[in-house]
């Protein structure tokens, strides 16, 4: 746990640094593994700032409605929290708004694209999250659990942040097998395999930020509707491929 590193009279905080070096590899694999062709590079570009701020937006929206939800009463306190689902959301939201203000006719070709890299700039952000004191696993003292401090309080905890790290970067990998031709395919095998995997690590998280509702939290409950609407897709994209078409 490492938020702040001093660099002289310099106080560089470590998670928004780990973050561009996430945005920079998603990035760099564009261009260098995925070889996207110049017109959607340079779109890809383009939609990366109104991405980027409806996805800031997203993420502080739910993490203030969780707040809210459980109580809390400094909720105007706007860079303590921010919860990834909501910024899947409007990330999604802002190419989608870009795609129709541009007149661009398939939006799942770069909302794909958006995808496939996505899962290593997750895997990069945890390293983040260990580092800021977030998104910690539950008091767990087996195999490979990590001394951490927890309000104050040295304690070992469960990796959730590596684990995670280590299940986005093989997702990561298996997009490079999902067929890149049948738009929306590689959106509907991400959601459905990291809503599937992130409803069961939250039974291992011990932060409560997410918000907590009979022990089950908002991500998991998130996590149910993405994992359905990733196999409506699926379904959707079957018979829009019967019909012999690849757009829609």
């Amino acid at each position: 746990m490492l938020p702040v590193i001093k660099i002289g009279f310099i106080n560089l905080m470590v998670f928004p640094f780990v973050l561009l070096i996430a945005i920079e590899a998603c990035f760099l694999a564009l261009v260098y593994i995925e070889q996207i062709e110049y017109p959607e590079l340079i779109n890809m570009v383009k939609m990366f700032l109104p991405c980027l701020i409806f996805a800031c937006i997203g993420g502080k929206t739910l993490y203030l409605f969780t707040k809210v939800i459980q109580g809390h009463k400094k909720i105007l306190n706007l860079f303590n929290g921010f919860v990834f689902y909501g910024g899947l959301i409007g990330a999604l939201v802002g190419i989608s708004l870009f795609c129709k203000k541009h007149k661009i006719d398939n939006r799942w070709k770069y909302i794909d694209l958006f995808v496939s890299v996505l899962p290593l700039g997750q895997s990069i952000g945890r390293i983040g999250c260990y580092f800021n004191g977030c998104c910690y696993g539950k008091n767990y003292n087996g195999f490979l659990a990590v001394r951490y401090i927890v309000a104050n309080q040295k304690c070992d905890v469960f990796p959730t942040w590596f684990v995670e790290a280590i299940f986005c970067l093989m997702i990561y990998i298996f997009m490079h097998y999902v067929n890149k031709q049948i738009y929306g395919l590689k959106t509907a095998v991400y959601m459905i395999s990291y809503s599937f995997f992130r409803f069961i690590i939250e039974f291992y998280r011990g932060d409560e930020i997410r918000g907590i509702y009979r022990g089950i939290s908002t991500s998991q409950i998130i996590s149910v509707f993405v994992f359905l609407f990733g196999g409506l897709i699926i379904i959707r994209t079957k018979i829009i491929r019967k019909r012999g078409y690849r757009e829609w």
